[in-house]
């Protein structure tokens, strides 16, 4: 129990100056550990698990208040539906977000604020947590290492899968198609530059004009390992997300209206398997070639 509330201590402490998660933070630390650690499992049966080995006296409704904050924070992904691995999934069907990933992203937060030993012992518990979360839920982090799941998530969630897949995937491309009018602000840009500075090719095909100047300064710091190209008329691709990694995974999602919708605010579908990531892909390759246009034929920052 000691050695699990050591871990408890890292990772409250992190959500806290790392994160910034306010109420439910310390249901929050207690239901990510353990779901990472204990695999999918119904709410009844990880309150028991809790009140075991961490807080004698954590009631399930606070780890349902503790799991809706994970959801907000894009933390965790809720599971609609799972196919050829129903079984993989317990009654509570959600993903969380990779552990290492989650640091990498606010190390520097915490190394602003915190001294330099307690920012070890802090990397060291999630150093731990990404041990269980490789073990538990596979090397793409979402069970299955074949057939299709549907997902509800947020933005931070996929930011974090798709960085993932960068770290074990630099010999692929990754094809990106979105409707464009976030595609340059945070946290997809920095997901861009975090794709391309762990040496991916990017190909990004985006349905407007705004922010062409941010596009052309990409390309001009990264050269050909990234090629940016306007699908026009893009209307159609409104709410449009696919991201294609090599014959690894793929993802077809759609934006949920408005665009200020609170998070989650995606719907989508990852395919594990190659036959339909190939026809996601030849989908792509076809508007790529016959319909886009290069970002050098536009000259203003416009909207389109």
């Amino acid at each position: 129990m000691e050695k699990k509330k050591s871990l408890l201590r890292d990772v409250d402490l992190f959500f806290d100056v790392g994160l910034g998660i306010g109420k439910y933070r310390y249901e929050a630390a207690i239901y990510y550990i353990t779901y990472v650690l204990s695999r999918p499992m119904a709410l009844t049966k990880l309150g028991e698990e809790v009140r075991e080995s961490v807080d004698r006296i954590m009631s399930n409704k606070r780890l349902e208040n503790g799991r809706e904050a994970l959801i907000r924070e894009g933390l965790l992904a809720e599971v609609l539906s799972a196919y050829e691995g129903e079984k993989e999934f317990g009654g509570e069907a959600f993903l969380p977000a990779d552990p290492e990933v989650v640091w990498e992203e606010k190390r520097g937060e915490m190394e602003r604020k915190l001294d330099v030993e307690r920012v070890r012992s802090v990397e060291k518990g999630i150093q731990q947590l990404a041990e269980g979360y490789r073990h538990n839920f596979g090397k793409y982090g979402v069970v299955l290492e074949g057939g299709k799941l549907s997902l509800l998530y947020s933005a931070t969630w996929i930011v974090g899968l798709l960085l993932q897949l960068s770290k074990r995937n630099t010999e692929d491309t990754l094809l990106w198609l979105s409707s464009g009018y976030r595609s340059f602000e945070e946290p997809l840009l920095s997901l861009h530059k975090r794709i391309l500075e762990k040496g991916m090719k990017l190909k990004l095909m985006l349905a407007t004009k705004k922010n062409i100047e941010k596009m052309k300064e990409l390309k001009r710091r990264y050269g050909d390992q990234i090629d940016i190209r306007i699908l026009l008329p893009g209307e159609a691709y409104a709410t449009a997300r696919r991201a294609i990694c090599g014959n690894e995974l793929a993802l077809d999602a759609r934006k949920i209206l408005p665009p200020s919708s609170p998070e989650p605010s995606y719907i989508g579908t990852i395919y594990l398997e190659k036959e339909s990531i190939e026809i996601l892909r030849r989908s792509f390759q076809q508007d790529w070639y016959y319909s886009a246009k290069g970002i050098e034929e536009f000259d203003n920052d416009i909207l389109g």
